[in-house]
């Protein structure tokens, strides 16, 4: 059985460490985004606050269907855990960080969607 390279508490320590640095800089809010497969973003921030990687190559072109594939964020308001906005609609929810997931097939506008709610 596959389990996170690193124990939850890491997790949440860098969470604080975003947190903290939100709260300095007078955010309530923060998008991180990350792409992965394909390219050479290799969706760096969000496998680090979440433990996330698609499996989307992100090389085809958008269509009616599904647009920006390859593209997840983390959502991170103060005092909430993170919040993914994964382009796959069954990732590892087991080894995803946070319990917060959410799926789209156009990542860009459920970000919008949730950051108006």
């Amino acid at each position: 059985m596959a389990t996170r390279y690193f124990p939850i508490d890491e997790y949440e320590h860098r969470w604080r460490l975003v947190h903290a640095e939100m709260q300095r800089r007078g955010f309530d809010t923060a998008v991180v985004w990350g792409r992965s497969g394909g390219n050479y973003c290799r969706c760096g921030d969000v496998l680090y606050l979440v433990n996330y990687y698609g499996n989307s190559s992100g090389q085809g072109l958008d269509t009616p269907f599904t647009n920006a594939r390859s593209f997840a964020a983390v959502i991170l308001e103060g005092g909430k855990p993170p919040e993914l906005q994964s382009d796959e609609a069954w990732p590892r929810t087991d080894l995803i960080a946070t319990d917060r997931i959410e799926w789209s097939r156009n990542t860009i506008d459920a970000v919008a969607q949730s950051l108006k709610h």
